[in-house]
This record gives structure tokens, sequence and C-alpha cells, in this order.
């Protein structure tokens, strides 16, 4: 017994344990597998980061390179200028939270104005300590670039004062030239960006990464390291390399762009990040404070090296882990085979003992059935070969048991029965009483009926069989057949269907050829003729006359409708006669059936084509009614979808019902009001909005007007960015009503708006009323609604006069004239335009309800003086005017327009050279001025005087000369302080000053011109070269003044 068990545990073993390996193996490919997608996702996700990060800082870069106070400081270079940008800066740093410095360098490298992040408490560099960076590698590479390209530094250290500032403060400088409106180059704009923050969301991101992560430069140095030792090698002259750590590695690292393999070192996957676009450039950089990079690098020199390392260890604990976790089941599943062994080899022995149980079983069975007086016989399953055989069946058989013994038994039977023998013992694995002809013996077969069973007979798979003579049955059937045959002759002679019913089990016992032919054979119920029932006939169509006619015993005639072998329904007449057993009751009854189907369909014909007629009418009324109801609920849902895109008064005034009617090309010309409305500086205001907050800030401002536009029987035509088009079919005070509450509405928005910390908006709206043509235009795939006329364009023009003259609302000489009441609303004629293509100015109307009250009050209080000095402005009358728009302004400063036609009435009057021009004269010495008021006076000219700085500056601010004679040396303020105080104001910038000095020398002449002077005179004066100068000069204004 132990010899077996051993030897089974051995063959069960051994495959257990090949299998164990295979799931090890695959198990730990299957882990590894996993740390290699891991590695891979987490390095795409950091390049991504890194991208993003570095767009988001170029963007911050050309912002502040184009800054407003960075083009202003270059038109005036003072100290309030550079407090200007160096707050701008501050600000900028607080902000943003990752510029260590930002700052602008002139063009020798000299910090202009820088402000520092400070650990998040940013502060402007005083003026004492800004440095000057013009050695350094940044600058030198940075400045050498062109307009819009971006210098990258290299990722290295902050250097302060020439030394590497502790604590280490990681840092990639960015740096674009700036040039000034001249085109000229003044300097770079440079960006200290905080390294620590990439490197920070670097550790972030793969925090719970199973691998490490490591960031190196082009040369191996890490930037990022496992270990802060590691880093920044090329800073301290270290040669601490990613490389010699791991050289064979490194050597395939910078063989290609990407990749993942494996050493004896662990898994390794990297990827090169490319973080510079085209157009931005970087250098080598140095490593020492004032030594310059050795070349420049292009986008695709500047590279980094992002390295995933899943260290050799890692793995192995994977292994072990891996071996630890399948330990358990595997002794478990040993135990177990062994305890099945054990199980299976005692069974084995059970069953040996049982075997020598059945053969005594056997030979007790043998006694038994010879004792029994009926022919049985047990053969071979596999052969067929006789076991045994009884007394009783050699005598069957005429042979003795023992020559039957080792011949097989299908020599006994008919060659014809042998093989369906032999089929039903391969199918079913026995016989149960079978009929079969013998072989021939002595000359005769006779008939048997056989029964075979499977059973164990000496340890061998057998059969017993028992047989019974049947020979004289089957003469006495076979004679039965004859005569069946010849009555079944008897009646297929007949043509209609004829058949004999058991009015009992209703089923068929005879039939001739003509029921066959329906599909109806002996043992087949009668109601299967009609519909194809599965009981008895019971309905009004199909009476059952079986019941009947057992109680009457009478023959009968009724009318079936029955199925013909193809399922098509017949019209039969059926006629049945009752058959009587020996005691007088009915048992059997003979049918048979006329087919009347043409006879009832004729009848018939007529009544269900009528029948189905109208049924199909009713049916299409029905259909016809239902596709309508569908149409109109399609269409009201396209053109409710459409709306949103094609308002429906647009399909109103094309006259369509629905947009699948309209066809590129539809229009028509009606008088409608076209609106414009535009927000003012939208593009300043966007820039300072990213672009989903300009989404939904354009979306509320949008969603805030259309409302009102609908309310007052107009409709949008189009959105053009933050621009709304608007058409008004019906009535220009439609048209105007609706502006007025538009803007209304904005007042009430904007104090939201302030709340909110955002910046409030103003728009200008233009109204024109004319003919328009309204229709569609595009191509067969593509089409679009529109209108197209002169009208159309003057509304566009009007609305951009709005911001000329700081209005609101301003409409056309043409909706003025269609208003129905003019008086009912608060107007006054602001100007008239020229419009391209037309010979006949426009008359345009500022309309002011929608102006805060007071303001509504001041323009109705000027409102005259307004209408005259603009009607004074167009006589060409410009003295006058401004006479009559300084009145306004009096009394309302906010008046825009009042302002603007002020100062072309100025412009036009500075313009013209008066007969007698005037000049004021600035001098401490009397006699100076009697001297100079003496001969202009005689040549002409109007003379004013002042006795110091000033006086002349006071003097200014009620009359304006055509020029000024300065002298340079006079008390209180000097000639240059006073020119510079008076070139500081916008209003007298173009007023010619000559200063008039004893100094010779250079220097004061330069600095006189650089404060704005035209030209000088030295004393003593020479009559005819004041006067030369003097009109040359005033020529020369009057020439620039013709040119703008």
């Amino acid at each position: 017994m132990l010899r077996r068990f051993l030897t089974n545990a051995l063959f069960f073993l051994l495959p257990a344990f090949a299998i164990g390996i295979v799931i090890y193996h695959q198990e730990f490919n299957r882990e590894k597998t996993v740390l290699e997608i891991q590695a891979i996702e987490s390095l795409l996700g950091q390049n991504e980061q890194i991208i993003n990060e570095f767009n988001y800082i170029v963007s911050d870069l050309m912002f502040l390179a184009e800054q407003h106070e960075l083009q202003r400081l270059f038109d005036k270079a003072t100290q309030e200028q550079r407090d200007i940008l160096a707050t701008e800066y501050r600000l900028f740093a607080a902000k943003k939270k990752f510029y260590d410095q930002i700052r602008f360098l002139d063009e020798t490298g000299m910090e202009i104005a820088r402000a520092n992040f400070n650990a998040g408490n940013p502060n402007i560099v005083p003026i004492e300590k800004l440095q000057n960076k013009g050695k350094r590698y940044y600058f030198r590479d940075a400045f050498l670039l062109e307009r819009g390209e971006v210098f990258f530094s290299p990722f290295d250290l902050n250097i302060e004062n020439g030394q590497i500032e502790r604590p280490l403060k990681p840092m990639i400088r960015f740096g674009t030239p700036v040039f000034d409106q001249a085109g000229q180059k003044r300097g770079i704009v440079l960006l200290n960006y905080l390294g620590s923050r990439l490197l920070t969301k670097l550790e972030q991101r793969a925090a719970n990464a199973s691998s490490d992560i490591m960031l190196v430069n082009a040369k191996g140095f890490w930037l990022k390291g496992t270990q802060p030792e590691q880093e920044w090698g090329f800073m301290y002259d270290r040669d601490n390399t990613f490389g010699n750590s791991f050289p064979k590695e490194w050597q395939q690292i910078i063989k290609t762009q990407s990749g993942q393999f494996d050493t004896h070192n662990g898994l390794f996957t990297f990827m090169t990040i490319h973080p510079l676009l085209e157009g931005q450039k970087s250098s080598t950089g140095a490593q020492h404070a004032f030594s310059p990079s050795l070349a420049s690098l292009g986008a695709q020199d500047y590279y980094w090296k992002m390295i995933s390392h899943v260290p050799a260890s890692r793995l192995q604990a994977i292994s072990r882990q891996i071996i630890s976790q399948m330990a358990i089941p595997a002794i478990a599943l040993v135990l177990f085979i062994l305890v099945i062994i054990a199980f299976l080899t005692q069974s084995r022995i059970k069953h040996i003992k049982a075997e020598a149980a059945l053969r005594e079983s056997e030979e007790r069975f043998k006694a038994i059935v010879a004792a029994i007086p009926i022919p049985m016989a047990i053969t071979r399953l596999s052969d067929g070969c006789f076991l045994y055989a009884n007394e009783h069946y050699g005598e069957c058989f005429n042979i003795s048991p023992a020559q039957l013994i080792d011949q097989t038994s299908h020599n006994l039977c008919h060659l014809s029965d042998r093989e369906q023998l032999s089929a039903l013992l391969e199918k079913d694995g026995y016989i149960h009483n079978m009929e079969l002809k013998t072989k021939p013996i002595e000359g005769k077969s006779f008939w048997i009926m056989a029964s075979f069973h499977p059973m164990t007979f000496n340890g061998e798979l057998a059969m017993i069989g028992v047989v019974y003579d049947i020979t004289k049955r089957k003469k006495t059937e076979k004679k039965l057949q004859q005569q069946h045959e010849f009555l079944q002759d008897v009646i297929d002679s007949l043509d209609h269907p004829f058949y004999v019913i058991d009015v009992n089990t209703y089923q068929i016992g005879v039939a001739n050829s003509a029921t066959k032919k329906l599909g109806l054979y002996p043992g087949a119920t009668c109601y299967t003729l009609t519909h194809r029932r599965s009981e008895p006939c019971t309905g009004i169509n199909d009476p059952c006359p079986l019941r009947d006619i057992k109680k009457t015993k009478k023959p009968f005639i009724v009318e079936h409708i029955h199925f013909d072998k193809a399922g098509n329904p017949r019209n039969v007449e059926v006629h049945g006669f009752p058959i009587l057993d020996r005691h007088g009751n009915v048992s059997q009854m003979i049918e048979y059936s006329l087919d009347v189907t043409e006879r009832k369909r004729t009848q018939e014909q007529l009544y269900k084509q009528n029948e189905e007629l109208q049924v199909q009418n009713e049916q299409l009324d029905a259909f016809a009614h239902q596709l309508a109801e569908l149409q109109k609920q399609k269409i009201y849902q396209l053109n409710k979808a459409y709306e949103r895109f094609v308002p429906r008064e647009f399909l109103a005034l094309l006259d369509k019902q629905s947009i699948i009617d309209v066809q590129l090309g539809d229009q028509v010309e009606k008088e409608i009001t076209v609106l414009f409305s535009d927000i003012r500086g939208f593009t300043r205001l966007s820039e300072k909005m990213t672009p989903q907050d300009n989404f939904e800030f354009i979306n509320t401002y949008l969603g805030l007007m259309e409302p009102i536009i609908h309310q007052h029987n107009g409709f949008i035509d189009k959105y053009i960015g933050d621009a709304i088009m608007g058409l008004f079919p019906t009535h220009a005070d439609d048209a105007v009503k609706g502006a007025i509450a538009m803007l209304k509405k904005l007042r009430q928005f904007n104090p939201i708006l302030q709340k909110r910390g955002k910046q409030t908006i103003e728009v200008g709206i233009g109204l024109n009323t004319g003919l328009l043509m309204l229709g569609t235009v595009g191509g067969q795939n593509r089409m679009d609604g529109t209108v197209i006329s002169d009208a159309v364009n003057l509304a566009s023009r009007v609305e951009q006069l709005t911001k000329t003259y700081g209005t609101s609302l301003l409409i056309t000489e043409q909706t003025y004239q269609k208003l129905s009441d003019p008086s009912h609303y608060k107007i006054r004629v602001i100007d008239r335009v020229t419009v391209k293509g037309k010979t006949e100015p426009v008359t345009i109307y500022e309309v002011f309800d929608a102006l805060p009250p007071i303001l509504i009050e001041l323009i109705s209080k000027t409102l005259a003086d307004f209408e005259h000095g603009f009607q004074s402005f167009h006589d060409e009358e410009f003295e006058k005017a401004q006479g009559f728009f300084e009145k306004v302004l009096q009394i309302n400063n906010y008046d825009q327009a009042a302002q603007v036609y002020l100062e072309q009435c100025r412009t036009v009057l500075g313009m013209m050279i008066p007969e007698k021009p005037s000049i004021l004269i600035v001098d401490d010495m009397p006699f100076n001025i009697t001297l100079l008021s003496t001969f202009l006076s005689l040549n002409n000219f109007e003379v004013l005087s002042a006795n110091n700085g000033y006086t002349a500056l006071e003097m200014l601010e009620t009359k304006r000369p055509h020029l000024i004679l300065l002298d340079v040396l006079m008390p209180g303020i000097d000639g240059f302080e006073t020119c510079q105080r008076l070139k500081a104001k916008e209003k007298f910038k173009d007023i010619p000053v000559i200063f008039m000095t004893a100094l010779a020398d250079t220097v004061n002449k330069v600095k006189g011109l650089n404060l704005g002077a035209v030209d000088y005179i030295t004393r003593p004066f020479q009559q005819e070269e004041v006067l030369a100068r003097v009109k040359t000069h005033l020529h020369i204004r009057y020439l620039q003044q013709q040119l703008q």
C-alpha cells in the first residue's frame, strides 16, 4: 500500500510544482508590467505639467514686455515713473507668488526697476541697491535676441553679489528684449522663476508613485535627485552626475528621446523634455558669476532628461512578496493532494476486494438462470459472443448451449435485422421487446421477440437476453393486414376525404388518400382539420356532431372550415354516418366532406370587398390625420430648436412658416432700425481675464441685454464677440426705448461688478433707420441670414462715434425723423458726418435719457450754449464757437463732447497764423523786455510780457501766445525749470519756446533743447536774427499743424 501511495504522490505533485513556477513568473511579470505602465504615465504627466508651466511663464513675460508703464518710462525717464513700474512689478510678484525677482534692465545691464518676492512679502528694491548685471550671461544672451524671441536660462542656483545664495534657491531666468515705440531696443525684462515650485510639483506628483523620479540636465547633472547631496553638482565643480552613478544606463538614455529598459540596477524609464518652443532660445550658462555662456542653444539643443527608476531591491521585494503569498496556498494544495492520493489508494484496495465478491455472485447467478423456464443467454458486449445460455435457449434455436459458446449472437439473426439491432444497442445501450426474424434453421425461419440489458459477467461487460417465439402471432397479423389493405383500396377510390372516427377519442382510424392529402393520417384527431385545434370543436362555424350522433344514432350534414396540407382554409360540407357496436351503441362514425370553398367565396366576395374598402378608407383618414399632426409637431420642434440661431422674427419678415421653408437667396426689402452696441475697452479688459472668465463675462452681459431687445419688439441679428447687432422692424421709438433700457440696466449691473471686485464697463450704442435688404447668403452647404444696406454701415459708424464724444447713445437724422414725438426724449445734436460713398452729411443726435439725473440736469442746463457752439463751429466761426463751449464746460466739466469741440476749435485757431501773432517775453530785466517789445510791435506782433517764471505760467492759463521768448537766468525758478513745467502740461506742449541767454556753452544749449525748446538766441540781441528766428519757427509750427 505504501509503494502505491508514493507512486501516486509523485505522479500528482510534479505537475503541481510546474504549474506553481508558471504562476509565479506570470504574477511577477504582471506586477512588473504595472510598474512599467505607471512609470510611463507618471513621466507623461510630469512632461505636460512642465510644458504648461513654461507656456504660462512666457505669457506673463510677453505681457510685461508690452506693458504700458514701461513705454511711459521710455517716454519720460523720471524717478516717479520708475517707482510706478516697480510698484507694478511688486503687485505682479505678490499676485503670481512664483517669481523671485521681476526686473527691467537697460541696454547696459543696469537694473532700472526691480521687485523681490522676499519669501511671500514682496518689496521694491531701493535705487541704491540696484545692481548692474551687464556681465552676467543671461543679460548678454537675452539682449542679443530679436523682438518676440524669449531667452530661457539653464536651470541653476541663484547667485547674489557673486555668491550662490543661501539657502539654495533653484532658478530659471526668462528674458526678452524690450523695444520703444520707435523700434529701438531699450533693454530686457527678466523674470527669475522659483524653480523650487517646479521641483515641488514634481515631488507631489511622484509622491504616490512606486518609482524614484529624477530630473537631470543634458550633461547628466541632477536637478532633482533621490538625495539632496546629489543635486546641482555643476554649480560646485563636483562631478556628481547620473552617468557616474549609472554609466551603462546613461549611455543608453542619451541615445534616444525616450524608452524603457531594465538592468541589474533595476527598471529605468526615461523621457526627453524640450521646454523651449520655436523662437525661444537658451545658452549653456556659466558656473561662475561673471563668466559668459559658452554657446547659444536652440529649442532642440536645450533639453532635460526625466528618469523613473525602480531599484533592483524593490523588484526583489516584489518577488519575495509573491513567493510568500503563494507559499500557504501551495502547502495547502500539497496537503490536499496527499489526502486525495491516500483516499484513492484506499478506494482501489476496496475495489479489488469487491471484484472477488462479484465473481462469486456471478456463479450463483448462473445457477438461478439455469432453473428459470425462459430462453435466456449472456453475450459479451464487445463482440457479441455467447458467454452462457440456458437449456431453454438452446431448445428455442434447436442447438445445444455448449455449441453456442464463443459464437456471436448476430449469426442467429436474419441479415436484414442485424444492422437495426446493432444501431439500437449502440444508441440506447439496451433493447426491449424487439421483433426479429431468425436465420433459417434446417431450412425454416421463425419470429422471436427479444429484450437485451447490460450487466457484468465474470468481470466482463456483457448483455443478458430473453427471447420468445412469436411465429404464430405474426401469421395472424399478416392476414389482418391483407384485409385492411383491401378495404383501403376501396375507400382510396373515392374523390372526397373519407375517414372513420372513434367517437370517444376523436382519433381517425381509417383514412383514404384524399384525407391524407390534407395531412391527416390514422391516429390524428379529427379536430386538427378545423382551425388546427388541440381540443374538440365547439364553435358556431365548426359544430361538433359526435355527442348528438351518439344520442340520436342518425346521419348528419354540417358545414365546417377545414385546412389543407399547405395550411389554406377550405369551406367543406361534412356528411356523417354512425357505426354501431354489438351492443347497439355508436362506437365509430364514418365521415366524408365535400369542398364548397368556391361557392362560399363567391357568396362572400362582394361583402368582404365592401367591408375591407370601408376599413381601408377609415385607416387612410386616420393615418392622414396622424401624419398632419406629426408634421406640425416636427415643424414646431424644428422652429424652436433653430430660434436660438435664426430668430422667428427673421422668418416672419421673409414670410416663412418654418426654417425648412427658407431657401438660399430669399430676400425682402423693409425699413428697419439697426442697433449696434459695443463694450468700450473690452480688449484691454479681456487681457486681464482667463478665456473661461471672458466667456462667462460676455454671456452674463449678453444675457442681460438680449431680453430687453425682445421686450421692445426687436431681435438679435448676430453677436460679434462682445458686440450686438439688433434689428427693430416695427418702429424707431422701440429701438430708442430699448437702447435707453439697455443703458439703465447696465447702470444697475455695474454696482454688482464693483461688489465682486470686477471692473465696471461702459457701452456705446448707435441707431440708424433705413431700407434694408434682409435675406439669406452663402452656398449650398452653409448659409446664413443677414441684412445688407448702407444703413447698417452707418449704424456701425455712429456707434464708433460714441467713443469720440464720450456718449452712450447716438442716433442718426433718419432715426430722429422717424420718432413719433422727439420731445418725449432728452436729445441734442452732436455732429454732422459724411458717410463713405455719400455727398450729403448726416446729422447725429445724442439721446441722454439713460444718464444719471445730475448729468441730465447739467446737459439740459447747457443745451442752448452747446447748440449755439455747434452751429458756430459748422459755420466756421471758431472763436465764437470756442466761447460757447467754454461756457458749457464751466457749468458741466463732464461734457466730453463739448471738450472735443473746444479742442478742435483751439487746434484750428492754433493752425491759423493771425495778422498779429502774439509773443510772450519772459525776462527779469525790464530793459530787455522794452527792447524786444518795441521792435516786435513795429513788425506787427502783439507782445505780452512777464518778469519771472511763476507769472508766465499763471498768464498762460488765460492767454495763449503763439511763441515764447524765455530768459534762462531768472530769480525764483529759472528758464529751464519754467520750460520743463510748461512742457509737462499737454495743452502748452506745442507752443514753440526760444531761449534767450548770455551763456554760450554747448552744455546749456543742449539742456535747453532737451527740455523742449526749439531754438536759442544769445545776447546781445541782433534784431534781424531775432525777427528771422521768430518768423521761421512760427511758420514751421503752422506747417506742422497743417500736416497733423
